[in-house]
């Protein structure tokens, strides 16, 4: 029996680490369902209440759903829907109702519609204006149909005004080009247009100081970039693989804003919690996951929170991409460890020499107790009650004589009494006699 219960437990922990060593975890998956647990945690509910795993398991369901309509989108070498398209199919829109910035201190601001995104930009924080000091960098680009110089402190950022100016003046949406920098020349590209920026190799200074976010156009002086987008101002209809190929690989490593975070935990526990048949702790919509948890959470584990790449990367379909991790920061996938090429921390110490084999025997149970030897002390406590028995005892009932007025008189009533209620007083004084025995015994 011993044995069987330690090969079940082997089994189990063998299959648990299989387990966890097949299905990968992203870390959206993870900072999610860590969250949602933190929150239920706050909320009073212990982690061995069945409506916890019972939580995790219906958002699991409800997220592997709703990526069954989603959207796939490519990064890479892989196309699959990412959480963005997810989210978008869920109805993101409805939580977040506002520009939100894509990472934290980022440059991208996106609005989440039904399945469109507006992309617009921080460009008063994306790029320096024009000053007295430092480069300048010029080119030319049709307004009103004037060709005309424009000035900046940024390359990147004349040669997207520039490129803007000649779509909007073509009549075409602007949508965010493919640049190329270097030292000295800057060229962007996009749907055909084709535009560049040079460093000013005179020195030549614009004659006014411009501020960031703002550059120099001769005959109107400073004004706002206008691509990128100022803010108030977004590019509408942009598909998710468009306003995914806008980021830059400096914006995709920016950790994921926590309000985005906070309002996908949220929209995907309230699906979950309002679906037929659910089981498990109730979403509260007035005590929700909000932004500061998201950053309480990104604190606590800041190498497993997500970034803005992991959450417009797409999941592969297999091994359950969607689940909801019970331990989210010790499950969490990393694509660089495959499974089974794990170090040994203490392959570098020496070995220690404990000295010769004692030659001890491998321990072996006792067997187990029978319910006659458990209540065998207690039998056999005060042996000598069992055979205790009342001794026989013969008296003759005294009967007191006199004479009176020369008659003699014998007083034998009192016999006559006992004799008739022999039985009754025989147990009561059997029972007064033991137990004025048993005290002695136990007062001894």
């Amino acid at each position: 029996m011993r044995k069987c219960l330690v090969l079940l437990l082997s089994f189990l922990l063998v299959c648990q680490s299989c387990l966890a060593a097949a299905v990968p975890v992203s870390r959206m998956q993870g900072s999610t369902s860590g969250l949602i647990q933190q929150k239920v945690a706050s909320r009073g509910f212990a982690a061995n209440d069945p409506r916890y795993g019972a939580t995790l398991t219906a958002v699991t369901g409800t997220v592997a759903t709703i990526a069954g309509t989603a959207a796939a989108v490519a990064v890479g070498t892989i196309t699959a829907p990412a959480w963005v398209t997810v989210l978008l199919a869920a109805g993101v829109g409805t939580v977040v109702t506002y520009a939100v910035t894509m990472g934290m201190d980022g440059l991208f601001n996106w609005l989440f519609k039904t399945d469109k995104i507006d992309v617009s930009t921080l460009a008063g924080n994306a790029y320096s204006g024009v000053g007295s000091t430092g480069p300048v960098w010029q080119s030319y680009a049709p307004y009103g149909g004037v060709n005309t110089a424009i000035y900046g402190g940024d390359g990147v950022a004349v040669a997207r005004e520039a490129l803007y100016a000649r779509m909007v003046g073509d009549g075409v949406t602007p949508l965010v080009p493919t640049c190329y920098p270097n030292a000295t020349y800057a060229s962007c590209v996009k749907g055909g247009y084709s535009t560049s920026a040079s460093l000013v190799a005179d020195g030549y200074t614009p004659p006014v100081n411009c501020p960031g976010g703002q550059l120099y156009r001769v005959g109107t002086g400073c004004v706002a970039y206008a691509h990128p987008l100022p803010p108030g101002y977004s590019a509408v209809g942009q598909t998710p693989q468009q306003a995914i190929d806008a980021l830059t690989d400096a914006e995709k490593a920016k950790p994921l804003n926590p309000d985005l975070m906070a309002a996908s935990a949220n929209l995907i526990w309230q699906k979950a919690s309002a679906a037929p048949g659910y089981d498990g702790i109730p979403y509260s919509p007035a005590d929700p996951i909000t932004s500061a948890d998201a950053l309480k959470w990104k604190n606590a584990n800041p190498t497993t929170y997500p970034t803005v790449g992991d959450f417009v990367a797409p999941q592969p379909a297999a091994n359950s991409p969607w689940s909801m991790p019970v331990s989210p920061t010790a499950t969490t996938h990393d694509p660089a460890v495959k499974p089974g090429t794990a170090t040994n921390p203490a392959a570098a110490n020496p070995l220690q020499n404990l000295g010769s084999d004692p030659n001890i025997g491998a321990p072996v149970m006792e067997e187990t107790p029978t319910a006659e030897s458990i209540l065998k002390p207690l039998m056999d406590l005060m042996p000598g009650f069992k055979n205790f028995a009342v001794p026989q005892h013969s008296g003759v009932c005294p009967k007191p004589e006199f004479a009176i007025f020369g008659k003699r008189i014998i007083m034998d009533s009192q016999c006559n009494l006992a004799e008739q209620n022999r039985s009754a007083l025989f147990a009561v004084m059997a029972a007064v006699w033991a137990l004025s025995a048993a005290f002695i015994v136990l007062r001894a």
